[in-house]
């Protein structure tokens, strides 16, 4: 039991810098666009947003592990509780896992909207620079909302227009301001050699 309790921490360690930025939100804002509201949707929309955030982070931070050192050395990757290379195993099977979650509530056009996203932001380094970084980053808020939105309805329900317009209004404002958070990571970003806008 406890050596499950510290594969538990270790993988909330891995999303918990994020849950403030991305789990609470995008479980707000799922919950409000929603075209079918029922608490029962709560339980699930949280389980396949932190299941997606986890994928992301654990890809995000095998990739760098130096700029964690430096800004957030309590993560699970600088803090020695897990290898880059066995994060980025474990990045892998979290893939199979949240496509398998996705095909079970029909949202996988989402998922795979968001493992798109993950690879070229982190694999393929499209993080380095400002611009396409922000570009992922609106690309997967929009996935992640998409998913928190529609994970009621499986297939039985239609986009409301109000519910695509908040999505899309919502992507446009992760565009243009993301780079804010920035400002806490400049150390860590001047050691990687990313371009960042502050």
């Amino acid at each position: 039991i406890r050596r499950l309790g510290e594969y538990a921490y270790t993988l909330w360690l891995f999303t918990r810098s994020d849950l403030k930025t991305i789990l609470f939100p995008t479980l707000v804002f799922g919950t409000a666009a929603a075209p079918v509201t029922s608490t029962s949707h709560i339980a699930p929309r949280a389980l396949w947003i932190w299941l997606h955030l986890l994928q992301f982070c654990v890809s995000n931070q095998s990739f760098s592990p130096d700029e964690d050192a430096s800004n957030k050395p309590w993560r699970p990757i600088p803090s020695k509780r897990i290898t880059p290379s066995s994060a980025r195993r474990l990045r892998w099977a979290l893939l199979a896992l949240c496509l398998l979650l996705s095909w079970y509530y029909s949202l996988v056009p989402a998922s795979v909207a968001l493992a798109l996203g993950t690879l070229a932001h982190n694999e393929f380094g499209l993080d380095a620079h400002w611009i396409p970084r922000n570009v992922c980053n609106a690309v997967g808020y929009a996935a992640f909302n998409a998913g928190a939105t529609y994970i009621s309805c499986g297939n039985g329900c239609a986009s409301k227009a109000s519910s695509i317009a908040a999505q899309v209004l919502n992507a446009l404002v992760i565009l243009t301001t993301i780079q804010a958070q920035d400002f806490q990571d400049t150390e860590g970003d001047r050691a990687t050699g990313r371009k960042t806008l502050p």
